[in-house]
């Protein structure tokens, strides 16, 4: 596990889990999360990303959150 600020913990919706409701990312939420920690040389990105069903415009503004430039361009670099 790895730690977020809240400034960016958004993005979850909840799910039923067994007999709890858990709150799970989106898929776009999940991949920003990952390319932050790939920006930060923490993790390295999976090459075999398929991107072309997810919502461009949520992880955009998701990115914004992180207030990283690289962040950004390393999405805009998935496109």
């Amino acid at each position: 596990y790895h730690r977020l600020k809240k400034p960016v913990f958004t993005g979850y919706e909840p799910v039923k889990v067994g007999v709890e409701t858990v709150l799970m990312a989106t898929p776009e939420k999940a991949l920003v999360d990952t390319l932050y920690y790939v920006d930060l040389k923490k993790k390295e990105l999976n090459d075999r990303l398929d991107v072309r069903t997810l919502n461009w415009k949520r992880m955009e503004s998701y990115a914004r959150l992180f207030r990283r430039s690289s962040l950004q361009k390393l999405l805009r670099g998935l496109r």
